[in-house]
């Protein structure tokens, strides 16, 4: 997929290491042949199978979080949220330009923002990644990079685009890291998918125009499945791509009735929820990606933007925190 000549090392990140420049062969053939002839390239799935379990399933919302206690005001246009092992909720505001840390009965703990450059600074911020590392990671959009901090929200360090010579990326939209501090950073610019080791070496770039296979049209999120697969929510193809964890393309899985996924979550019971933000649905699919449940998310829950879930593992309950701009709702739902 890619050919790759080893250069200087680029500033520390989590530490020097070789760049790489990637080249790319685009198929032309076989794109115009998917124009022309209307021929969709790569493995694609269907399924009509998903339980439409409005009837027999009972929504309990517990609470929701709002940023009443905040001294910059209350949750103005939340984007994206994540959960870390201790139960602790993150939530990006792009509008004001902060991270909000809850606990996980929605008291504030801290934040941090506000528009600007600086290591503490915001500049329409669009997702964060909190809960496969002791770090929190937050994709700084218009600042072209990823942030890292510490569970107190005080700053560790940053990845700029402008640090990888030979690889430049730009308008980071979404983020996920691995175990192994792997950086998976979807990127606007070229719609593209690039992956970072934890020496900062751009290891893999994949799902951009150059791809004959999982060209990415209107990505919005990413998620990583431990260290495993790596799902893209697309809106433009109203679908979920799938790709391995070295960045091939498997998959993409698309659902009658899923118009615009958009915040993606793997779970530790092993299905992965999409948020339809069209409609304020959510769809549960099991560990083959198979659709279990499409589920309406009732009132007062609305305009939903992301998703994530605390399984407990001993009872088997499953909290969801549904985001949408103004609030982050906390719900436990039953017999699904």
């Amino acid at each position: 997929m890619v050919n790759c000549k080893r250069q200087q090392s680029p500033p520390a990140f989590f530490g020097g290491a070789p760049l790489f420049v990637f080249k790319y062969r685009p198929a032309f053939a076989l794109l115009l042949a998917c124009f022309l002839f209307g021929w969709s390239p790569g493995p694609s799935r269907q399924s009509v199978n998903a339980q439409e379990s409005k009837s027999k399933v009972q929504w309990n919302f517990l609470r929701a979080f709002r940023g009443e206690t905040s001294a910059t005001g209350l949750l103005r246009q939340a984007v994206a949220l994540d959960l870390d092992s201790e139960g602790s909720v993150y939530v990006v505001d792009r509008a004001l330009n902060r991270l909000l840390k809850f606990s996980s009965d929605g008291e504030l703990i801290r934040e941090v923002g506000g528009f600007g450059r600086e290591a503490d600074q915001f500049d329409d911020p669009r997702d964060v990644d909190a809960h496969n590392t002791l770090n929190v990671f937050v994709a700084d959009f218009n600042n072209n990079r990823v942030v890292r901090l510490d569970r107190n929200l005080n700053f560790i360090s940053d990845v700029r685009g402008d640090q990888i010579a030979d690889l430049p990326f730009e308008q980071v939209l979404s983020v996920s890291i691995s175990t192994q501090y792997d950086i998976f950073l979807l990127e606007n610019v070229n719609k593209q998918i690039i992956k970072l080791n934890r020496q900062l070496a751009p290891v893999a770039v994949f799902g951009g125009i150059q791809e004959t296979f999982g060209q990415l049209l209107e990505p919005v999120q990413i998620n990583l499945q431990e260290n495993q697969r790596l799902f893209v929510s697309d809106a433009g193809q109203s679908a979920v791509l799938v790709f391995d964890y070295l960045g091939n393309y498997l998959e993409s899985v698309q659902l009658p009735g899923l118009s615009a996924p958009a915040g993606l979550y793997w779970g530790q019971d092993q299905h992965l929820y999409v948020v339809d933000s069209a409609d304020d649905e959510l769809w549960i699919l099991d560990k083959t990606l198979r659709p279990l449940y499409h589920l309406m998310v009732p009132p007062p829950a609305h305009s939903l933007l992301d998703v994530a879930v605390r399984f407990d593992k001993t009872t088997g309950k499953r909290t969801l925190y549904l985001l949408s701009p103004g609030a982050c709702w906390v719900a436990e739902v039953k017999n699904f």
